[in-house]
């Protein structure tokens, strides 16, 4: 496993053809192809694989490609809208399929987590997961579970209520129709997002996908 930090100012070199592809700034991810690469000073290079990286990294097949979103520096929010923290480090195999991402807090995500990058990077919310309660024995018992089960109604109904903070999108321009569930068009290609479509977009559960395509 690699790090980005551990190869960031060091030369990219393809073992082919001996070519230089300048000093690498950052890794890049593309969520669509699964593509991984390396940012240099020259460009963006792809690789089928990491052969050495002792004096420079040394890549099998390196080509140029135009696809991919910086990692390093991201805030990252998970899919619910809270706010995660930034990305410092990356963690990739010699395929340059990124493995895991670390936090500045430490929290650490696999590749399965990483739901999409873009301006910020969007990781998948965990799963609540749901437990068995014992049945009641007696009337006390009945009465203390209906209160903390009403208590855990409510908690969950105001953390539902929190929609997270996306003002980062206010200003920026859609690159598609946005429709709502019912097929109606609600924020139109090209469109500024305003603070009402901001709204919009969270009554109708289009956060991310309003997040994917606003530039």
């Amino acid at each position: 496993m690699y790090k980005i930090s551990e190869l960031v100012g060091k030369n990219l070199i393809d073992v082919n053809s001996a070519q230089d592809c300048g000093q690498i700034k950052d890794f890049v991810y593309d969520k669509v192809t699964g593509v991984g690469a390396f940012a240099t000073d020259t460009g963006r290079y792809g690789a089928d694989k990491i052969f050495s990286v002792k004096d420079a990294v040394s890549v099998v097949a390196a080509k140029k490609i135009d696809a991919g979103e910086t990692f390093v520096g991201k805030v990252a929010y998970d899919t619910t809208g809270k706010y995660l923290g930034k990305i410092y480090e990356v963690e990739f195999g010699n395929t340059l399929k990124p493995a895991k991402i670390t936090l500045l807090d430490g929290a650490q995500y696999g590749r399965g987590k990483i739901y999409a990058v873009k301006d910020v990077a969007l990781i998948r919310a965990k799963t609540p997961i749901s437990k068995k309660r014992n049945a009641p024995t007696t009337a006390s018992a009945q009465s203390v579970t209906e209160h903390t089960m009403k208590s855990s109604t409510k908690t969950h109904w105001m953390q539902n209520r929190k929609y997270g903070d996306f003002s980062f999108l206010l200003g920026k321009f859609t690159d598609k129709n946005i429709t709502n569930f019912q097929g109606e068009v609600m924020i139109k290609n090209g469109e500024k997002v305003t603070p009402e479509v901001l709204r919009q977009a969270k009554i109708s559960g289009k956060l991310i996908e309003l997040c994917l395509h606003t530039n």
